[in-house]
């Protein structure tokens, strides 16, 4: 799931359901993306760390490689059921 920044701009409770329908539809292993210039983790504000585990290095890589420096951070996320 690929969703650039538009978790930036949805209400909190658009963010939630929004992670709740991708669990619905997800397989486990399937990989969530997101970039954002939030410096909290969306995941965590939701209290899903458990289904959407961090890809670290994968994390680590993509934003250091993001050219337009517009946002904190890309993020890679694991789906875990």
């Amino acid at each position: 799931y690929a969703l650039c920044d538009a978790v930036d701009w949805m209400p909190h409770a658009l963010q939630r359901e929004l992670f709740q329908q991708i669990l619905r539809t997800s397989r486990d292993g399937g990989m969530l993306l997101y970039r954002s210039v939030e410096p909290e983790s969306f995941i965590a504000r939701h209290g899903l760390e458990r289904h959407f585990q961090p890809m670290v290095e994968a994390t680590r890589e993509a934003s250091l490689a993001d050219r337009s420096k517009l946002y904190r951070s890309v993020n890679y996320y694991r789906i875990v059921h």
